[in-house]
C-alpha cells in the first residue's frame, strides 16, 4: 500500500483537473456534515396545545391553578385561556330604558377587573416556569332582543363570539367593543338630540319661577297663586326634564344597542378593527355550532350557526374548528377554503388560519382538541408568533390516547432554495414538490385516508397504512397567480395552507 501512494501522486500532478476536483468534493463533504439536511424543519419543535380555556375568574368551576395543572398532565406544555369579557344582560322597558331596567350580571374578565385578571394569570405562570401560559378571552360583542315582557322575551346570539388573544394592557380589555357595557360611544347628532330633556327642565324651571304681571290697582286683590300661574305646571316639566336628563346621560349614544334588532356583521367586523388596532388576534369561536336555544328564567336564548361570518368579516386573523365538529368551515370546499380563494386572488389583504378549540371547563376531556405549535422554543414570544402566522395545526381524539403527529408538511421554494412551512409562501415555478410526514401511534389502525387539498379541491386521496412519509410532486401551475396546498387526515388533524406563488420564478434547482 504504501508503494502505492507515490504512484498516485505522480498521476493527480500530471492531470491539472484532478486536484481542483478533488478538493471541491472534500468541501461539499465537509459542508455535508455541517449543514442541516434540507428536508428537515430548520428546527422548529412540534408544542401541543390547549386553546379556549375557562376558569373560576369567568364563572367556571375550577381556578386557573387547577386547569393548568390538567393541562401539563394532559401532555401538553401550552395554556390558552379564553375567559368570557363580559357576563351581562341588560332589559329596559321604554321610556326609561336606562332607569327602568332589569340587569344580571355573573362573573368575567370585566367584572373580576382586567388589571387583577391580566396579574392573577401572570403569577400562574411565573408558578409553572417549564410551560407558557397566556391570558385570552371569549368576547360577546352583541346581542339583541326579539318579543316583549307581554309576549315572551327572547335573546338572541348571545353565544356568537370571538376569541381575543395577545392583547397586553388592561385598558385593551377594558374598551373592548361591547354591547353590554354600551361601548363604544359615538358623537354624532344624537348627542344633540339626547339634550333635549335639558330644554324640558329649563322651560320647567322658568314655568316654576314666572310671575305674571298687573296693574297696581287690581295687584292688590290678587293672592299669591295668581301672581305664578305656571308654578305647578313648571315643577312636572322640571322633574320630567330631570328624570330624562338621568335617563339619556352620556348623551352620546353607543355604536350599536340591543333594542334594534340584528346588526348583521357590523358590530363584529368594529371588535375585529378594534383589536387590530391594538395588535391583538381575533379567531371567531365555534363558526360549526349548531342551532341552540334553551330557557333561562323567563328569557330564552338563541343562537344561530354562524359560519358564514368568516366571509362576511375581514382582517381576522382565523377561527376555531372541532370544538362543534366540522360541518361547514374546514371541510373541503368549505367556507374556510371560499376565504382563502379570496386571499389568493387579491381580494382579502391577509389568509385565515385554523387553530383546534377545546372550550374546556371541567371533566375527564383535556387535551380531545389540541393545537400543535411550531416553534423554536417554547416562549410566549415564540407561541404568539406562530398562532399570528399560522404555523400550527389542529388535532382532536380521545383525550387517554395519542394522536397522530403532523412531522412535516412542506413545499419546496425555488428563490430561497428552501423547504417552506405551513402559513408560508414559497416561489414555485414547473412541478411543485410537496413533502408529508405524518407519524400514527401505536394501536391506533391500519386504515387511514390523507387528502390533499387544493382550492377546495381534493386533488390526492390517500389511503395508507400505518405511519406515511412521502414527496409528492404535482405539476399544477397558474400563471402569474397563486394557490394553496393544505392536508386533512381521517378528517381529524387539520393543517393549515401553505401558498404557491408563481410569478417571477427564474434560476430554478430541484431540492436535495
Amino acid at each position: 500500500m504504501l508503494n502505492l501512494i507515490p504512484s498516485v501522486r505522480r498521476n493527480f500532478c500530471k492531470n491539472d483537473i484532478l486536484i481542483p476536483l478533488l478538493l471541491a468534493v472534500l468541501v461539499l463533504s465537509l459542508l455535508s456534515l455541517l449543514m442541516p439536511p434540507l428536508t428537515e424543519s430548520a428546527g422548529y419543535e412540534l408544542i401541543p396545545a390547549a386553546v379556549h380555556l375557562d376558569s373560576s375568574l369567568s364563572g367556571a368551576p375550577l381556578p386557573p391553578e387547577e386547569i393548568v395543572r390538567k393541562v401539563r398532565n394532559a401532555g401538553m406544555k401550552v395554556a390558552i385561556f379564553g375567559d368570557k369579557d363580559n357576563n351581562r344582560l341588560e332589559y329596559g322597558v321604554l321610556p326609561l330604558r336606562n332607569i327602568i331596567k332589569k340587569t344580571v350580571e355573573r362573573e368575567s374578565v370585566i367584572h373580576y377587573g382586567a388589571s387583577q385578571y391580566l396579574e392573577y394569570l401572570n403569577e400562574v405562570a411565573l408558578k409553572n416556569p417549564d410551560m407558557v401560559i397566556l391570558p385570552g378571552i371569549e368576547t360577546v360583542p352583541f346581542y339583541y332582543w326579539e318579543g316583549s315582557v307581554f309576549s315572551g322575551l327572547k335573546i338572541r346570539n348571545f353565544h356568537k363570539n370571538i376569541l381575543v388573544f395577545g392583547l397586553e394592557k388592561a385598558s385593551d380589555y377594558e374598551n373592548l367593543p361591547s354591547v353590554a357595557y354600551k361601548k363604544p360611544r359615538v358623537f354624532s347628532i344624537g348627542c344633540f338630540i339626547n339634550l333635549w330633556p335639558l330644554l324640558l327642565a329649563a322651560i320647567g324651571v322658568f314655568g316654576f319661577l314666572y310671575k305674571r304681571r298687573y296693574d297696581a290697582g287690581i295687584e292688590a286683590v290678587l293672592d299669591e297663586k295668581e301672581k305664578r300661574p305656571f308654578k305647578k305646571s313648571g315643577l312636572i316639566l322640571t322633574v320630567i326634564g330631570l328624570i330624562f336628563t338621568v335617563n339619556n346621560f352620556p348623551f352620546c349614544p353607543p355604536l350599536f344597542d340591543q333594542y334594534h334588532g340584528d346588526k348583521g356583521s357590523a358590530p363584529y367586523q368594529n371588535l375585529i378593527d378594534y383589536v387590530n388596532s391594538k395588535g391583538g388576534m381575533t379567531f371567531w369561536s365555534s363558526p360549526d355550532v349548531d342551532y341552540a336555544t334553551y330557557k333561562y328564567g323567563p328569557v330564552t336564548f338563541e343562537t344561530s350557526p354562524y359560519y358564514h361570518e368568516l366571509l362576511n368579516t375581514k382582517d381576522y386573523t382565523g377561527f376555531a374548528v372541532f370544538a362543534e365538529g366540522m360541518k361547514h368551515t374546514g371541510i373541503p370546499g368549505g367556507v374556510w377554503d371560499q376565504v382563502l380563494i379570496e386571499y389568493i386572488n387579491g381580494k382579502r389583504k391577509k389568509p385565515v388560519w385554523a387553530i383546534g378549540e377545546l372550550d374546556y371547563e371541567e371533566g375527564d376531556w383535556m387535551g380531545e382538541t389540541q393545537t400543535v405549535f411550531m416553534v423554536r422554543d417554547n416562549t410566549k414570544a415564540e407561541i404568539l408568533s406562530a398562532l399570528r402566522s399560522g404555523k400550527m395545526y389542529a388535532v382532536m381524539g380521545n383525550p387517554r390516547e395519542q394522536k397522530p403527529v403532523l412531522e412535516h408538511f412542506q413545499i419546496w421554494d425555488e428563490l430561497k432554495q428552501r423547504w417552506v412551512e405551513m402559513g408560508e409562501t414559497a416561489a414555485v415555478k414547473g412541478v411543485t414538490r410537496m413533502r408529508i410526514k405524518i407519524t400514527v401511534p401505536p394501536g391506533a389502525g391500519d386504515s387511514h385516508v390523507l387528502k390533499v387539498i387544493r382550492e377546495g379541491d381534493v386533488i390526492k386521496s390517500i389511503n395508507i397504512k400505518g405511519s406515511f412519509e412521502e414527496t409528492i410532486e404535482t405539476d399544477y401551475q397558474k400563471q402569474d397567480g397563486m394557490t394553496y396546498y393544505r392536508l386533512a387526515f381521517n378528517g381529524t388533524l387539520i393543517s393549515n395552507p401553505i401558498f404557491c406563488d408563481f410569478r417571477h420564478v427564474t434560476g430554478l434547482t430541484k431540492p436535495m
